[in-house]
């Protein structure tokens, strides 16, 4: 079964009306497949890149992009306060604006 299930990994091309993404899902399959077998793992011929894990693939990133911050799973009690005082500050119930309160607080924790 390993050898056909290699074989069809191979022969998974464009032109089998599948798009590109559904050929790599299938050889990432049949590559799982052959692992639990106590196999090596397949390698992909046609994105060298994809043979390795990345950082950003195993969800460990360090890259924050443009326009995001990180900021903690929970509020911390400064971010709270500071929501809570922009609120009564301004009688607005603006969440954006809370908001924006809230991560002003975060950068002010961080220096």
């Amino acid at each position: 079964m390993k050898e056909e299930l290699l074989l069809l990994r191979n022969q998974l091309k464009m032109g089998h009306r599948l798009s590109f993404a559904e050929a790599m899902l299938l050889q990432r399959a049949i590559d799982i497949l052959v692992n639990k077998a106590g196999n090596s793992p397949a390698q992909s011929d046609c994105c060298p890149a994809q043979n390795s894990v990345t950082p950003a693939q195993d969800g460990n990133s360090p890259v924050v992009p443009d326009g995001y911050v990180m900021v903690p799973k929970e509020p911390t009690k400064e971010m709270i306060d500071a929501g809570w005082l922009y609120y009564m500050g301004t009688k607005n119930p603006s969440s954006k604006g809370t908001y924006k309160a809230m991560l002003a607080a975060i950068q002010q924790e961080g220096k």
